[in-house]
């Protein structure tokens, strides 16, 4: 029985659940049973990108990529790293306005729409940007930008 699955969904969990520096070890831990667990790699540059450790999660994918060249995957996560990053910084709340306008500008809405309040439908509640602590800013923007 493999074992790194596992311990790497124990970590995917706490991840999942914003406890960024819980999720990290057993996700290591998971690459050490099997180095060549791409998925488990893939968790744990989200993990360091949310937790703002963007150059440890960029060394990863490096490593990767200089054990395999032509890891897909790697590449594919180290692009989107360098693309997104920034992208997001001011809030969604600019982000979705800014889109709307976009939308507008183009003619696929209609110039006199109006934008939606945010989402306050129970368990699907959208906060302002604003009201956000500086942790869950960090995760909202890593969630977004990669």
């Amino acid at each position: 029985m493999r074992v790194a699955p596992h311990v790497h969904v124990l970590g995917f969990v706490l991840y999942f659940a914003g406890r960024l520096s819980d999720a990290i070890p057993p996700i290591e831990k998971a690459l050490q049973l099997d180095p060549s667990f791409v998925v488990a790699r893939q968790t744990l540059a989200n993990v360091l990108t949310a937790a703002g450790r963007l150059d440890e999660a960029t060394g990863l994918l490096k490593a990767a990529l200089e054990k395999d060249p032509f890891d897909r995957s790697a590449v594919l996560q180290l692009s989107f790293l360098h693309i997104e990053k920034g992208r997001f910084d001011e809030g969604w709340d600019v982000v979705r306005a800014r889109r709307f306008e976009r939308q507008q500008q183009l003619g696929v809405l209609p110039p006199h729409t109006r934008l939606p309040d945010r989402s306050s439908e129970h368990g699907a509640d959208v906060r302002p940007w604003d009201d956000l602590s500086a942790d869950e800013r960090r995760l909202a923007l890593a969630t977004q930008e990669v």
